[in-house]
């Protein structure tokens, strides 16, 4: 005889803890149950980077584990090593699990199935069952003394119960990989979680009375049915991607650019993720041009700069880049204008006044914290502008599109050769090709895999030099790019030029700017030295980005660069004046730094003549004994005359030959401008 199986579906794994709901002021709420998991059951949960086998550049994300530090920090923590003294008390913080659905290619489902309730009676009292068929089940219990709690689903809408919060039951239907059904992911904690397995399988002696504590949370409304226009529900990768941002922004930050890409409310880290989705979803590009991109830094403060040696830019130098630019109110009506915001406005949706109207859109809106429901459309309207501005500049540029030719055509080779030659190290070669790749980790005593890794980048780094200036991956130049673009739009955006024009316009002065191993900024330039660079070293400054942003605008001053585009005269006319002005502000800042500079080192400078030295000695002596008694701003100004003439008759050999370096670079036809500029201030 056959049973009939009474529950449609199997639910595999069972645990029972504490309930809770957290959820303040309108948040999608967070529901949890505080529970344990002994040593072997915690081959039940899976790492974020078990959940997807598609090349998407989420999955690339949530792979990235450190597996050293788990190794050396985490494991040595729970046990020492031979010959140690192992630690009297040893604790972990509960592991951060959620519950998700995965498909048959193991890719996260977007949403839970829809949510139905069902009210029952056991021999102790009510009993609250809500179920996400097929893939996890939620049981509470009534208590007359309990919590007041909503539950919402989607087949009985709202049901307000009073229950025990100290004890509730989640079932899941857990599946195997590439079978649909529910996984347990963890979602902070991915390297405690990596050490206990690592210390399970290798030292299980040591660590079989461990009871591991763990939270399992769920987005109880994440759900098809509740999903609509009125109410917008975060999808299950939201969700987790939320989460990571907040418990890891509240402690010590494992990777700046971790958190960047994670965030949901900021348009910057919608920008960094666009951009890299497109060039891994780009037939021509793909993995090897992400590759290009450094996004998972571990160190916070590196993660705001160029760290590895054969990468073109930084998603953390774009973000502070695009950041800097457009962060006052008028930067942010400008970068609304450049994604089509105000044009598209009518989809977005900023709530209801206290009189039952529309709001209109803030005026910090869209650069962060805006709502969870507008991030699909920010997204579209910063793929259709701003992606493509960026990938046009690191791989259309000529100088950088060569770069990643070289790298690609290189990497082949190289691998390929190690491995047809039969090379000593040939057996790392697919170590160092996903280290480069996807930023898979190379473990720190596997001496073969690095040896490799450091012939291979010695190969590129040849090739690349050839044509790519050094200063093209200095974290400032790329700044100024940013701010070069950010200027243009402000000047032809208004006389209806669209931004994909100003995009080729920016990327062809960017090319000039690099062309001749990028002449107009090379360190031995008179006219650098002293505003751009101090000796060799680069001024990291806000004024040094500004005057390499001048500089990079400098070819418009070249009517025949300007002709390139077929704009109409006024359009010309209005690029011409424009580089004059940037040009004026570039030479009155030189002035004034190289200036400055001098005040700052003439006492220490022997190249002067101790005469000469000692004339302005006295001469400052002077001027600060006439400053005292200065009463006027006109008595000031006479008061540091006679020293301010000095200094200026001493540069005017080092200003002669900053006109020269100046000239040579506009050319004949433009030169006379430099001789037009003298005295011209900053702004």
């Amino acid at each position: 005889m056959r049973r009939t199986n009474i529950d449609k579906y199997k639910y595999n794994f069972e645990r029972v803890g504490s309930f809770g709901v957290f959820r303040s002021n309108g948040s999608a709420p967070v529901e949890f149950i505080m529970s344990t998991m002994s040593i072997d059951e915690i081959a039940n949960l899976s790492f974020a980077r078990d959940i997807s086998s598609g090349l998407n550049f989420d999955y690339l994300i949530q792979r990235d584990i450190d597996q050293d530090r788990a190794l050396s920090e985490i494991s040595r923590y729970i046990t020492s090593t031979e010959g140690d003294i192992q630690k009297e008390v040893v604790f972990l913080p509960p592991l951060l699990v959620a519950v998700v659905e995965t498909d048959t290619e193991n890719n996260l489902v977007n949403y839970y199935p829809d949510s139905n309730f069902d009210e029952n009676q056991d021999e102790y009292g009510e009993t609250y069952l809500r179920e996400w068929p097929g893939l996890f089940k939620v049981t509470n219990f009534g208590s007359k003394s309990g919590v007041d709690i909503s539950f919402v689903t989607v087949e009985h809408g709202i049901s307000d119960k009073k229950i025990d919060i100290g004890q509730a039951k989640i079932e899941v239907y857990l599946t195997k990989k590439k079978v649909r059904g529910g996984k347990l992911v963890v979602i902070d904690g991915q390297h405690r979680l990596y050490a206990l397995e690592h210390l399970r399988a290798h030292s299980y002696s040591k660590v079989k009375d461990i009871v591991v504590p763990v939270c399992i949370i769920y987005a109880a409304n994440s759900c098809h049915g509740l999903n609509n226009d009125a109410d917008i529900q975060p999808s299950i990768p939201s969700f987790m991607r939320s989460l990571f941002v907040d418990v890891n922004s509240t402690v010590e930050r494992v990777s700046g650019h971790f958190l960047t890409l994670l965030q949901d409310n900021t348009l910057g880290s919608i920008i960094c993720r666009d951009f890299c989705n497109e060039l891994l979803k780009d037939p021509e590009l793909g993995v090897n041009a992400l590759a290009l991109v450094e996004w998972n830094t571990k160190n916070h403060k590196e993660s705001l700069t160029i760290t590895r040696e054969h990468t073109l830019t930084s998603i953390g130098v774009l973000n502070s880049g695009f950041e800097e630019s457009f962060k006052s109110d008028s930067g942010i009506k400008l970068i609304s204008d450049v994604i089509g915001l105000r044009d598209n406005i009518n989809e977005f949706s900023f709530g209801l006044d206290e009189y039952n109207q529309e709001n209109v859109m803030p005026k910090d809106f869209p650069w962060r914290d805006f709502s969870l429901q507008h991030k699909e459309k920010l997204t579209k309207l910063v793929n259709s502008s701003i992606t493509i501005f960026l990938k046009r500049v690191f791989f259309g540029v000529k100088h950088y599109e060569i770069a990643f030719n070289y790298f690609t055509i290189d990497l082949d080779r190289f691998i390929n050769k190690v491995i047809e030659n039969r090379d000593p190290h040939c057996e790392s070669a697919e170590v160092v090709k996903c280290h480069l790749l996807f930023n898979d980790p190379i473990s720190g005593d596997d001496k073969s895999a690095k040896s490799l890794l450091a012939r291979f980048l010695d190969e590129y780094k040849q090739h690349r030099d050839e044509i790519l200036p050094e200063i093209a991956r200095k974290t400032i130049y790329q700044k100024a790019i940013i701010e070069s673009w950010c200027k243009l739009l402000e000047l032809l955006i208004p006389r209806g030029i669209p931004v994909d024009t100003v995009s080729e316009v920016l990327c062809k002065l960017v090319e000039s700017s690099l062309d001749d191993n990028a002449a107009i900024l090379n360190v031995n330039n008179p006219h650098i030295q002293g505003t751009v660079f101090d000796g060799s070293r680069i001024k990291v400054t806000k004024e040094s980005k500004k005057q390499i942003s001048r500089l990079i605008l400098l070819k418009l001053l070249d009517l025949k660069f300007t002709r390139y585009f077929n704009f109409t005269d006024v359009i010309e006319n209005a690029l011409v004046n424009f580089g004059v002005k940037e040009f004026s502000l570039y030479y009155g800042r030189m002035i004034k730094d190289k200036k400055s500079n001098f005040i700052k080192t003439y006492k220490s400078n022997f190249s002067l003549s101790s005469y000469d030295r000692e004339i302005l000695l006295a001469a400052e002596e002077k001027r600060d004994q006439d400053l005292k008694v200065a009463k006027s701003s006109a008595s000031k100004i006479e008061a540091s005359k006679e020293f301010d003439t000095l200094v200026m008759g001493i540069l005017n050999t080092e200003f002669e030959l900053a006109d020269k370096s100046l000239s040579s670079y506009l050319g004949e036809d433009n030169s006379w401008i430099v001789y037009t500029l003298n005295g011209f201030e900053d702004e």
